[in-house]
């Protein structure tokens, strides 16, 4: 019987045309809707978060639930834990601020001193966003930001 299903398995060394590239996120669904019913294989969901991760602003964490920001404005919710996809990420491009927050180095648009030598950072198309970076990792934060 002739395979009929639409859904194609992409080697991850596909992703890397896509990063430079002007396609929009909302081109990329992450994590299909495949995946809840039980038809999506492993190697898609990789694929897909990779994806997700190219175009992701900033990760956070609210109620309990991991979610990547995109560039396009939208949230999607990631099966993954804090500490798994700050372990995933490229530390170059990501930094764990505090508990909360994973921010990508592209968008940071403001770092200044907070209360108790700690660091406040704004993020691009968010400005009534504060992310407080711990004191801990003020100096570790701003040596990420010099590179």
């Amino acid at each position: 019987m002739p395979n009929t299903s639409t859904q194609t398995n992409m080697p991850l060394s596909t992703v890397a045309p896509f990063a430079g590239s002007n396609h929009s996120p909302s081109v990329f669904p992450c994590l299909c809707k495949a995946k809840r019913s039980g038809y999506c294989s492993a190697q898609r969901v990789r694929y897909e978060m990779l994806l997700c991760t190219l175009f992701a602003q900033v990760v956070y964490s609210e109620n309990k639930v991991t979610h990547l920001r995109l560039m396009n404005g939208t949230s999607q919710a990631v099966p993954l834990t804090m500490d798994a996809l700050e372990a995933q990420l490229n530390p170059d491009d990501f930094f764990r601020a505090n508990r909360q927050y994973i921010v990508r180095i592209d968008s940071v648009e403001y770092v200044g001193n907070y209360f108790g030598s700690k660091l406040v950072v704004r993020l691009k198309g968010y400005p009534k966003e504060e992310v407080v970076v711990s004191r801990e990792k003020a100096a570790a934060f701003k040596a990420w930001m010099d590179r």
